[in-house]
């Protein structure tokens, strides 16, 4: 063994920072480990926090593993991950190595950075007689998931005519559900805002129908669309989108069509088609 040095476990990356929701993979490693330990049977405990993080899997590593046949457990209770990973015949003869790979995924974000602290709350060597080995300070990790705040607006069409409806939906960043968007729009003529109200749904989505005015006056002209909502009393505001409007009125005709479209005897069938375009 080094002279002074004690085995120790440690989760790396030390700090992870996640811009979104997203798989992330942190590796525990053992190190100084000395052969005449004789280190046969590793059990760790590991908590987090499972409102920002959930285990998706846990991979063995290769420390026990490529030193002969080895057991490996893993399960998940109330914010805990237990790991055994244990050899049926010999000891560890290396001096360190990976013991498991962890891969959480992030589950939770909202409008401000989240930390989770991924830590050792019990670690146990044990050696080939059943006695525990004595280790130095475990060390842990941090999950970071920054805040994220963004609201998208998007419109069904590029061009509408007067008296049409025109669909203004979009989405807001972390989804939440029961957030008031105000959508404001304006004519190219004016620069005050008129303003209508939604309500986002549970995946942070809104929507809204808006009836194209009669007030346009120009043969064409466009109207400009953004959408805010507030976050702690401070204004999100979504990029601006245009739309042009024509006065033209959406034209539409019917076409009706008979088979056959002469004489029929009495009793025949008759096939009556009606398109409206």
């Amino acid at each position: 063994m080094w002279a002074g040095e004690l085995p120790y476990v440690a989760i790396e990356p030390k700090s992870y920072v996640a811009e979104k929701l997203e798989d992330v993979n942190f590796s525990v490693w053992i190190k100084r480990v000395s052969p005449d330990l004789k280190l046969k049977n590793i059990t760790l405990k590991i908590t987090y926090n499972s409102r920002l993080l959930e285990v998706k899997n846990v991979v063995e590593g290769d420390f026990l593993k490529e030193i002969g046949e080895s057991v490996f457990n893993w399960t998940v209770s109330n914010g805990y991950l237990t790991i055994i990973n244990y050899l049926k015949q010999e000891y560890a003869n290396t001096s360190e190595g990976i013991v498991a790979t962890i891969t959480f995924t992030g589950i939770y974000q909202d409008y401000t950075d989240r930390v989770s602290s991924i830590t050792f709350t019990d670690v146990k060597l044990i050696d080939i007689y059943g006695n525990l080995i004595k280790l130095a300070e475990p060390q842990s990790a941090l999950y970071t998931i920054k805040g994220q705040t963004q609201i998208v607006i998007r419109l069904d069409r590029d061009t509408a005519y007067v008296g049409s409806d025109v669909t203004i939906s979009g989405w807001i960043i972390p989804p939440k559900e029961g957030i008031e968007v105000t959508i404001r729009y304006r004519s190219q003529n004016v620069s005050s805002w008129r303003e209508v109200y939604v309500e986002t749904d549970e995946n942070g989505n809104y929507s809204y129908c808006w009836k194209v005015p009669s007030e346009v006056t120009m043969e064409a002209e466009y109207y400009y669309f953004k959408a805010v909502f507030y976050v702690d009393s401070l204004e999100v505001e979504s990029e601006e989108v245009s739309l042009r409007i024509e006065r033209k009125e959406a034209t539409s005709s019917l076409s009706i069509e008979v088979i056959p479209a002469d004489t029929v005897l009495v009793g025949e069938d008759v096939t009556i088609r009606v398109e409206l375009s």
